[in-house]
């Protein structure tokens, strides 16, 4: 999961898929996406993710 800094940070991008908690190993076959946007201060963002049923 991507933290997002304190409205009294600096703008930072987000962080990459590299650095995620998981501890499941990347299947090869599998499907990776990445998303990386700057937020000002006191900015937000919110993203949405839908999983297909069966798709895995």
């Amino acid at each position: 999961m991507t933290e997002i800094a304190p409205a009294e940070a600096p703008a930072i991008a987000a962080a990459p898929a590299t650095e995620a908690t998981s501890e499941a190993p990347i299947r090869p076959d599998g499907r990776q996406d990445e998303l990386s946007f700057t937020l000002a201060p006191g900015q937000g963002a919110e993203v949405k993710l839908v999983m297909r049923q069966g798709a895995i």
